[in-house]
């Protein structure tokens, strides 16, 4: 391989590449994944990337992450729901209608 550059920037472009490989060793869960998107969802992401002052990738990635932080929230209410409900432990018809109430004045 032909490397073009000043002695410093070959030294620079070692160290880096040392540092790279030794990261990777030592993380090594630290993978990419690839995710498809269509042509419109990359567009719409990039608008409101761009609204929001971030870039495209930076978005998506705080989108799966408050993504999969809900979906573990709502996956332990389930569990617990049916730990309630495999205990018997149930609530009256009353009760149950002043707490959806209260959710819909809130």
């Amino acid at each position: 391989m032909k490397f073009y550059g000043t002695e410093s920037v070959k030294q620079e472009c070692l160290r880096l590449c040392c540092i790279m490989l030794a990261w990777r060793a030592t993380f090594p869960y630290l993978e990419v994944m690839e995710v498809r998107i269509t042509r419109e969802q990359e567009a719409r992401l990039a608008e409101i990337a761009e609204k929001a002052g971030t870039d495209a990738a930076g978005l998506a990635k705080d989108v799966l992450t408050r993504y999969l932080d809900d979906e573990a929230r709502f996956m332990a209410a389930v569990e617990k729901g049916l730990a309630a409900a495999a205990r018997e432990d149930f609530i009256e018809e009353e009760e149950m209608d002043a707490r959806v109430e209260r959710m819909f004045r809130s």
